[in-house]
């Protein structure tokens, strides 16, 4: 069994050494969970599926179009608060959202999820302009999900959300000693320069913290945190884009791991999609 990422940390250029974390010893990370606690700040998003049954379909009178009947709806927080429910099931000691959703009724059933599970959810904010709660329609017919329906795209985070939500996680760095930062949508939070600026300084301040930063864009805001990212996101970062889904060989990855060491990013997290991943460690 095989923990499933690659890590690359240290002398990135004296990697000779192939690790295999066994059982007992991943069981043992595991016991340790019930004791941490972990803030998740990121970008708290909804996923809707919506299934289509086109035999209760009619033509619209105001179109002539056929409408899409919706025989079952389902919906799920998605992105960072995907990550709470994940930790929630690890049951950690204490998870601690703390993002922004719209004051709309996507919002509001995001909040209603994350009440069921009685997750502390003060410290996500509601901005009523500029900003819609972050979701995802899935439209599926036939058991194939079709053109897919973005909320939130175009939001905007305003200077003073920024500001409230660097109170809100400076106050929430005196009880967590891992901070998760999520950043995974277009119209995200982590677009405020404000709020990068501040979260870095945060980090800077508070180093008995651990940050890990999972992003698809702002990795270079935060230096002093640990990041974690896949291959494509490696090769991306390094200046060599590929397409999605391509197989990567350790060989192709570290000398772009090695680049992203000269840029300042002193821990790398890699997650590999091979099922026989790896632990790479410098001796």
């Amino acid at each position: 069994m095989y923990v499933p990422f690659f890590l690359l940390s240290g002398s990135l250029a004296k990697i000779d050494s192939v690790h295999a974390l066994p059982p007992g010893e991943i069981k043992a990370i595991f016991a340790k969970l019930p004791a941490a606690s972990v803030a998740v700040v990121g970008d708290f998003c909804l996923d809707a599926y919506w299934m289509i049954d086109p035999a209760a379909a009619e033509i619209s009178l105001e179109t002539g179009l056929p409408t899409r009947p919706v025989c079952q709806q389902r919906y799920a927080p998605g992105g960072a608060g995907n990550v709470v429910m994940n930790l929630i099931a690890l049951n950690m000691a204490s998870v601690i959202p703390v993002g922004v959703v719209g004051d709309d009724l996507f919002g509001r059933e995001l909040c209603r999820l994350l009440d069921q599970r009685r997750i502390n959810r003060g410290n996500l904010l509601i901005q009523a302009a500029n900003w819609q709660t972050q979701t995802y329609i899935k439209p599926h017919l036939d058991r194939s999900e079709m053109e897919r329906i973005d909320f939130g795209n175009l939001n905007v985070l305003e200077e003073a959300t920024a500001g409230r939500l660097l109170e809100r996680i400076d106050a929430v760095l005196k009880c967590v000693s891992v901070v998760i930062i999520n950043h995974q949508v277009a119209g995200s939070m982590h677009n405020s320069e404000t709020l990068r600026r501040g979260l870095a300084r945060l980090m800077e301040e508070n180093r008995a913290v651990r940050f890990i930063v999972d992003s698809r864009g702002y990795h270079e805001a935060y230096p002093r945190a640990f990041h974690k990212l896949n291959e494509a996101e490696v090769m991306k970062a390094g200046g060599s884009p590929v397409a999605a889904g391509t197989n990567l060989s350790l060989e192709e990855l570290l000398p772009r791991a090695r680049l992203l060491k000269r840029r300042r990013w002193p821990r790398v997290r890699i997650r590999s999609r091979r099922s026989t991943s790896q632990i790479w460690r410098r001796r």
